[in-house]
């Protein structure tokens, strides 16, 4: 039986992108893992550089090849396989660092803990060199400790799961992820909240929520663990025609861990930059056909309705940063909308 179970989930990803992220795999300072690389109806070509790369890079590992049924179910099958006593994420196209496993294992034999959390960086893949990148995060967070929360902090993380604002779980340009990536998890603690498969977006935030919702033992190491690569052919910089609904789905599963004034101001929060999201990414695409004005009535129209409208919570504005405060204003003067269309426009002048 292995210490770790590290889980890949894969879905039709270029050959070199699994080769960084095995490798960076591979590279792991403590050896006592299995991987499970779980193919999620790949198409020939992808499915054969699996089975090619895992058998140069590992040693024990299990590929398993299954229809396409999304993330969640291909996550959920690897923690059935999994034998480890924690089990950790690696997205196909992302890579740790080599000290990962041995920070985790180290902690581990002190505490007991259910959870230990990393810290991730996203890199964009205009500037990625992975053995530069490899090297840099070994060398800057050398030293480190755990910070093991109480239910105060416990609580901390659980509002940071929201808007990811809390200083507590950053450090430097690392901070603790609301996926389920950059942490180990006990094998039985995920085995009894094993992903939702029926939310097609917002699956990591309600099951990173769920865990937090547990009595549980957990700790942060401010220590850089994970690389998240920014792709541009990545499907979150697409213009996607369902791109509100998915959002829609993503803030009404969050909703349902909003359970007190802290949570709720959190949740405002995210809410008001996801608002700026949906301007940047949806309206003010070059994809988006139909007029300025029908934009602009259709945007104040869908945020009268929930969850949207969370935004506009008076009680709770006073509580937000400098940013939220900003985005706040200018969304209940009504001035969001012109706002962000006129620095569209200034950051396409610029692009030329």
């Amino acid at each position: 039986m292995s210490f770790f179970s590290i889980i890949i989930p894969i879905y039709n990803n270029k050959e070199k992108e699994m080769a960084d992220c095995f490798a960076s795999i591979s590279q792991q300072q403590y050896k006592d893992f299995e991987v499970i690389v779980i193919d999620d109806g790949s198409n020939e070509t992808c499915a054969r550089n699996i089975d090619r790369l895992s058998k140069r890079f590992f040693t024990r590992y299990r590929v398993i090849h299954t229809v396409n049924n999304g993330v969640s179910k291909a996550r959920n099958l690897g923690i059935k396989y999994a034998v480890g006593n924690y089990i950790t994420f690696v997205d196909g196209d992302d890579i740790i660092c080599p000290c990962m496993l041995m920070d985790a294992y180290q902690v581990l034999q002190k505490y007991d803990l259910d959870i230990l959390y990393g810290m991730l960086q996203s890199v964009k893949e205009d500037k990625l060199n992975c053995s530069r990148l490899v090297n840099i995060a070994y060398k800057k967070y050398l030293f480190s400790t755990a910070d093991l929360l109480d239910i105060e902090g416990r609580e901390e993380l659980y509002c940071h799961m929201f808007d990811i604002s809390r200083s507590r779980f950053k450090c430097g340009k690392g901070y603790v992820s609301r996926g389920p990536i950059a942490r180990v998890v006990k094998k039985s603690l995920a085995e009894r909240n094993l992903f939702d498969e029926k939310l097609a977006f917002g699956e990591d935030e309600e099951w990173n929520l769920r865990l937090l919702s547990n009595p549980i033992r957990a700790g942060v190491i401010k220590k850089l663990w994970y690389y998240y690569i920014q792709r541009k052919d990545s499907t979150l910089h697409r213009f996607r025609t369902d791109f509100i609904k998915k959002h829609e789905e993503r803030l009404s599963a969050m909703w349902k861990y909003v359970k007190d004034d802290k949570t709720e101001q959190s949740y405002m929060s995210e809410t008001l930059h996801v608002l700026k999201d949906v301007l940047y990414h949806y309206y003010f695409s070059c994809a988006y056909r139909k007029s300025k004005k029908e934009a602009s009535n259709e945007f104040y129209s869908l945020i009268a309705k929930f969850p949207w409208n969370a935004g506009y919570n008076v009680k709770n504005s006073i509580h937000l940063n400098l940013k939220g405060k900003v985005l706040y204003i200018l969304l209940r003067s009504k001035l969001l909308f012109v706002v962000c269309r006129f620095i569209s426009s200034m950051r396409l002048y610029r692009s030329k």
